[in-house]
Parts: structure tokens; C-alpha cells; sequence
């Protein structure tokens, strides 16, 4: 091993293991403590991964509906349409769609909420909303 100097320096050996051995412990003893320090960091880098991907992203804009002249069915399948985009299930879907509905729509929503609707779509259903939005 060659020094910057270009001959061997045996001493900048024992300085790197000397600071080796001080990080570790003598005899190893602080390993624990670098593979404890090691599983945490790991751990806190899993749970922000996660995080991460169950974090809810809209890539695609969701309509807003406001009754009148707007046609419910073109929006719904707008709808459904950006929900599928945004990876959102039925369930989600139940979730968010108050805050689409504006206006009129928004006045009907709450008074069909006297019944709560408990499914998105399937078999027909008087407390499904595609049955009582259509």
C-alpha cells in the first residue's frame, strides 16, 4: 500500500483501524449499537415508503357537477371515468363524491343522505348511488 507520498505508511493503517475500533468498541461492543442505528434507519425508510405509495394522488381533474341543464349521466361516466384515472375504488368514490356535487346537485345529495347510500354500483339497490343518482 502506497502513501500520497508514494512509500508505505504503516501508521495511517493503524490510525483507520484505531478509529475503527473506537466507532465499534472495543471488542466490538458498540456493533450493537451500529446494527440497532442500521434497523432503524430502515425501518423509518420503509414507513416513509409506504407512505409514499398509499399517499392519494388526483392525476386526473374530477368534474364538478351542478345539476340544471348538465347531463347526469355524461357526468357520471366523467366521473367514474377520473376516479379510475386516480385509482380510486368504490369505496373512495362514496367518500368524495359530496365534494363534486355543487348547487342543486349539492341540495339533493344531502337530502338523499336522510337514506345513507352505502354502495357505488351492483345489483339494484335503493341505497346505491349510481341507482338514485340515474
Amino acid at each position: 500500500m502506497a502513501a500520497l507520498g508514494g512509500e508505505f505508511n504503516p501508521n495511517i493503517l493503524l490510525n483507520a483501524l484505531n478509529n475503527l475500533t473506537n466507532t465499534l468498541g472495543v471488542g466490538g461492543n458498540n456493533w450493537a449499537n451500529v446494527n440497532n442505528a442500521v434497523n432503524t434507519l430502515n425501518a423509518t425508510l420503509m414507513a416513509n415508503n409506504n407512505a409514499l405509495q398509499t399517499r392519494e394522488t388526483q392525476s386526473v381533474q374530477v368534474p364538478i357537477f351542478y345539476g340544471g341543464n348538465q347531463d347526469p349521466i355524461a357526468w357520471f361516466n366523467e366521473f367514474n371515468l377520473a376516479c379510475a384515472a386516480n385509482r380510486w375504488n368504490n369505496a373512495r368514490k362514496l367518500q368524495i363524491v359530496p365534494a363534486y356535487l355543487k348547487g342543486a346537485a349539492a341540495v339533493w345529495y344531502q337530502t338523499v343522505a336522510r337514506n345513507p347510500i352505502n354502495a357505488w354500483d351492483g345489483a339494484v339497490n335503493n341505497n346505491m348511488f349510481e341507482h338514485v343518482f340515474k
